[in-house]
C-alpha cells in the first residue's frame, strides 16, 4: 500500500452504507492530504438535499499501512480501513471494521461496472 499515491486525488463515493454525517448529502466526496508520515488531513464534500454545498474538514491518524482512525468531531475517532485497492488505485472498499459502514469510492464520479459488481461481490462474501 503506498498512501503517498492514495492520496493523490479525491475519492468519489459510489456507494455506502450511509452514516450519520452527511447522510442526506449526495455527489459526496473525499479528499485526503498527507501532512505528515503520521497525519492525513481529510475534506468531505457533499451537497445537502437544498442544494448547499457542505464541507466537513477532519483530521485521520496513521496506525498502520491502510489502517487509520479518522475524526470529523474533535476527540471521536472511528477506524478506517482500506479492504480493497485496485493495483491502479482507482477503485477503493473501505470499512469501519464493523458492518454498520462501508464506502466503495473511485477517483471518477462514476465506476465500471464490472468493478462495481466485484466490489458488491467482495463486501457481501465477507
Amino acid at each position: 500500500f503506498d498512501l503517498k499515491k492514495f492520496t493523490q486525488h479525491s475519492w468519489y463515493e459510489i456507494a455506502r452504507i450511509p452514516i450519520p454525517i452527511g447522510s442526506d448529502w449526495i455527489q459526496t466526496k473525499s479528499t485526503y492530504k498527507l501532512v505528515s508520515e503520521n497525519e492525513i488531513h481529510s475534506l468531505y464534500e457533499g451537497i445537502s438535499p437544498s442544494g448547499e454545498r457542505k464541507t466537513l474538514n477532519g483530521k485521520a491518524k496513521i496506525k498502520s499501512n491502510g489502517f487509520w482512525k479518522i475524526s470529523y468531531i474533535p476527540l471521536l475517532y472511528s477506524d478506517y480501513k482500506i479492504i480493497k485497492l485496485t493495483e491502479d488505485y482507482k477503485n477503493v472498499m473501505v470499512t469501519s471494521g464493523t458492518i454498520d459502514y462501508l464506502w466503495i469510492m473511485c477517483v471518477e464520479p462514476k465506476m465500471e461496472d464490472k468493478i462495481y459488481n466485484d466490489f458488491l461481490n467482495f463486501a457481501s462474501a465477507n
